[in-house]
């Protein structure tokens, strides 16, 4: 008889409350470490996060030392699993595609993650355009900021603690917001209709902007999302990561 085979660590066993409103909204890529099946890895090194519910997009590291370190269950994020990468060893995991409406210049993105360090204007995740499209690092300081190629880049806040960011991009109207915070506004936003670069978290390969960063959760929506579908995911992730009391 063949041994049964051993369950996946820290993987979600049953719906976090608001779970089935993400689900119902069918984001174009999401990437949830905690979710049973989405992590490949050996001996913790990472070589593919794959997302849930059906997509089998594979973000991908083949090379062993850029591979991110997987913990099964982080304190710090509820004891939900995480990916931890090391930008000095140029650590990151990405695909070469994009799941945002690139032609219509439109998508929304959720990110939970926290920083391990100051490391300048380090990328954080990346959803289009490589150079250009991207939450990172504010040049060392403890902010983030949403890159932007017509408007520079807004504050969204402090990111040495677990922290939710969201990026609305529809035409000329954008924004980001930390932890449902103030939001940085632009008159024009990130131009994602070049379309090159890739989709990815930790940075996006051969770059010294490469982050040291702890990433928890990475959902895209190739649409603009309305207020309350915005909120409805925002609920979600802090439902399950803050036990509902927000980052």
């Amino acid at each position: 008889a063949f041994a049964a085979a051993p369950a996946a660590p820290a993987a979600t066993s049953s719906l976090v409350d608001g779970e089935q409103d993400v689900i119902d909204l069918e984001p174009a890529a999401w990437w949830d470490a905690s979710y049973e099946g989405a992590i490949t890895e050996s001996g913790g090194a990472v070589s593919v996060w794959t997302s849930r519910e059906g997509n089998d997009i594979e973000l991908v590291q083949a090379t062993g030392s850029k591979q991110p370190t997987f913990t099964a269950s982080n304190s710090d994020f509820d004891d939900y699993s995480t990916l931890s990468f090391d930008s000095t060893a140029d650590q990151w995991i990405g695909i070469d595609a994009r799941y945002v409406d690139t032609s219509g210049n439109v998508g929304t993105i959720f990110y939970v993650g926290k920083e391990q360090n100051g490391d300048g204007a380090a990328r954080i995740v990346n959803w289009a355009d490589n150079g250009k499209s991207n939450i990172g690092t504010n040049h060392g300081s403890t902010a983030l900021f949403v890159y932007n190629p017509v408007k520079g880049f807004g504050t969204a806040g402090d990111q040495l603690s677990p922290y939710m960011a969201v990026v609305s991009i529809n035409g000329s109207s954008s924004y980001c917001s930390m932890n449902e915070g103030t939001n940085a506004t632009f008159t024009a936003n990130a131009d994602m209709t070049e379309n090159t670069g890739n989709t990815s978290v930790g940075g996006y390969g051969g770059s010294t902007e490469n982050s040291s960063t702890i990433a928890a959760e990475y959902i895209i929506f190739n649409t603009a999302l309305n207020a309350t579908n915005v909120a409805k995911v925002e609920t979600y992730l802090k439902n399950k990561y803050t036990g509902g009391s927000g980052f």
